[in-house]
Order: structure tokens, then sequence, then C-alpha cells
């Protein structure tokens, strides 16, 4: 065993003793003239930061004499930084996509054989937020309106966050603090719901409702009315129902039919029915905020009203008041209208006929207008050489409303 020591020995010693200049050997870390790179390996002043979300910046002093700089950032690798990108004296490096969590950040100057320094800044990399939850409104159904219609509260219901619903309208209609819609005029009204969400709760989707408001009906109701025949039409009466505001309104028709039209039991419809606002409030009325409604109305031509004949002309054949023959027999009748007013147009024709209304027909003619006062009619039979004594004579009017016929009887002697 001393012989194999005492061997070695002498061969470490030869091998000193051939490298016996040591002032041209350097220490690994150590610059020329013997200095170590200690001090220039890790730069001081490194600064480390986190600035969004999964990304990390870097930056430091310039070193003297650094050619490049090498930056680790635990777990994702090595930076290479040259010289020339350094910019006013500082070099700068970054990463994103990292997760969240808390990294150390070492840096050296390139080329150096020191390892990383020792004092590396930590950081903490803030990480992408969980999704936020989604949150929906229910939006409680609005029906179609009328113009006219009183004002009336929207509501809906929100999501998890318990933010407030809030609406907005546009349209034909106006929505207050206080979520009180008000019809402005017919046509459409749009409200739309929103709902803000917050850290948890994403922002609600809009939603929307389009309705209706109709033109309120606006019915203007005319009168029946009736006239006698051969009268002038009467003006059309009506009523007006169904206004907002107390809008006034006015028009007219007319009527199909003319002063001869027949008496015929039918009636005439009303025709050419206009209405509208009055001045004042066509505003209202021009914003098609109302439905004329205008049904139609009849007017009925009454046959004439007439009284007759008078005394000596009988209702029935009699003995009574015998006219002796060659005598004028006057044959009188009365006619008014359906308000009482005596008639003063209307014509009448006289027909005599022996025995009865199928007899031979002995005189006729043309009555004529005797007293205006009472509307009475006349005409002055003169029987002489057309009749016979002792006979029965049929007397009739025939008017021209088509219709009426007053008949009677006389006896001759």
């Amino acid at each position: 065993m001393k012989t194999k020591q005492i061997a070695t020995f002498f061969v470490v010693a030869a091998a000193l003793a051939a490298c016996s200049d040591t002032s041209s050997i350097a220490a690994p870390n150590a610059v020329a003239g013997g200095a170590l790179r200690d001090a220039a390996a890790t730069p001081t002043g490194l600064v480390v930061t986190s600035p969004s979300i999964g990304s990390v910046v870097a930056t430091w002093p310039d070193a003297p004499d650094a050619k490049s700089y090498n930056v680790k950032l635990d777990g994702f690798g090595v930076h290479h930084v040259a010289e020339s990108a350094v910019v006013d004296g500082f070099g700068t490096t970054s990463w994103s996509g990292i997760p969240a969590g808390t990294y150390s950040v070492c840096i050296k100057v390139e080329g150096v054989g020191s390892p990383f320094g020792a004092a590396c800044p930590t950081v903490t990399v803030l990480g992408a937020p969980a999704p936020l939850i989604a949150q929906a409104i229910t939006f409680d159904p609005i029906a179609n309106h009328t113009y006219g219609d009183t004002p009336f509260a929207v509501s809906a219901t929100g999501g998890g966050s318990g933010n407030p619903v809030t609406f907005t309208a546009s349209g034909n209609c106006a929505l207050d603090e206080s979520n009180t819609l008000t019809i402005a005029s017919a046509g459409s009204c749009t409200v739309t719901a929103n709902q803000d969400g917050n850290d948890t709760y994403a922002a609600a989707p809009s939603v929307s409702q389009t309705f209706t408001i109709n033109p309120a009906t606006l019915t203007v109701s005319l009168n029946d009315v009736r006239r006698t025949y051969g009268e002038a039409n009467p003006a059309c009466g009506y009523t007006v129902s169904g206004t907002v505001f107390g809008e006034t309104v006015s028009g007219g028709c007319s009527w199909d039919a003319t002063t001869t039209s027949a008496v015929s039991g039918s009636t005439y419809p009303s025709v050419n029915a206009s209405f509208s606002c009055v001045a004042a409030d066509t505003t209202a009325c021009s914003m098609g905020n109302y439905a004329f409604v205008t049904p139609v109305a009849h007017l009925t031509v009454d046959a004439y009203s007439c009284v007759g004949f008078t005394q000596p002309v009988s209702l029935m054949p009699s003995t009574q008041s015998p006219q002796k023959v060659g005598s004028n027999i006057p044959t009188k009748f009365t006619c008014v209208d359906d308000n009482g007013l005596p008639i003063l147009n209307a014509t009448a024709t006289f027909t005599a006929q022996k025995g009865s209304p199928t007899g031979a027909v002995v005189s006729s003619g043309a009555f004529r207008l005797a007293d205006a006062t009472i509307g009475q009619y006349i005409y002055n039979w003169n029987t002489t050489g057309v009749v016979s004594s002792g006979t029965y004579y049929y007397l009739s009017a025939a008017l021209n409303d088509g219709v009426t016929h007053i008949n009677g009887y006389i006896v001759t002697k």
C-alpha cells in the first residue's frame, strides 16, 4: 500500500513541475487580467411586471460591456436579447399566454460562464376570469292596443344578476320613468327591455316587442228619415260617437232617391256619405287615429195622406142626397204630408164610372188646388148629358204619387 501512494505523489509532482508558470492560467469565471466576471454576469435593477392577463414583461438597465443577455422565466425557457435591442439604456423582453401563478425571472450577460444570478424577482400572473353566466329577460307580452286606450305599465322579469330591467320605447308611444306607456297616435310601438350584468353575470340580451296601435273606431250614425212623395229629400241627420278627445266631426250624405221616386213600400239608401273633423281638430284625424264607420241609413217615401171625398159624395152607394141630372157636383179632397202640412203640388185625375169601379167611364178630368191653406183639391163635375136619373155612379181620384186613390158614390134623380 505505501509503495502505491508514493508512486501517485510522484506523478502529481511531475505534472506540477511541468506547469510551473501559473500567471497564464485564468480562472473559469475571470476576465483578462484575472478579474472575476460575476459582476457583469448578473445585471442589477431587473424589474418584472404582469401588465395584463397571461403576460410577463422584464426590464433592466444595460450592463457595461454586455453584448447580449439571457432572461429566463421559470418553466418557459430563456429569451436571448441582443445589445442592439437595448433602447435608451434599457433592455426588455416579454412573454404571453402564461397561466395564472407566481413565477421567478432571472437574467445574466450572455457568454459569461456563471449561472443566472441568485436575486431573481418574482411576479404574479393573473389568469383569464371565469366565463360570465348568461342571464335572460322574461318580457310579459304586450297586446295590440287602440288609439285612446288608457296608459298601461310594462313589466319583465330579469336574470340572476338582480339588476333592474329597464325599458325604452320608440314609435307612436311614450314611456315615463315609472315604465308606464302612453299611446300617442295610431301606428305601432316598440318596447325594448334591457338588464345589465355584473362580475358574475353577463348582460342579458335585449328583448323587444312591437305591437300595433289600431285607429279608434269613430262611428257616424245616420238617421233614417222619411218624406212624402214629391217633396225634396231631407238633409242627413247624424250622430257621432267614439272620439277620444271630443273632436268635432261634420259632414253629410245624400239619398238615392229623387222627388218623384216611387212610393213602393221599400226604402232608399243613403249614398255619398262623407265626414271629417272640423278645422280645429283636423290634426287628430289626419294622423290616422280614427277609422270612420258610417252605417247606411234609409229614406222612406210615403204616399199622400188624403181625406175625401166630401159631401155630397158618399163612401158607399146610398139613396141619400140624390143629385139632379144636369147639375154641377163638387168633388173635393184634402192632402197633407207626414208633418201635417198641406200638399200643394199634387196632381189628380177625376173619373166617373157608371154603377161600379168596373163600369163604363162617363166622365174624366183634372183636379185643381182650391185651398192652399189646407191642401184642398176640387173637380166640379158637370153631369149634363152624361148621366141618367136614378143611377149610381162611382167617382174616383187617382193621385200622382202612384198609390193614393179616393173614391165614393152619388145617385142621380
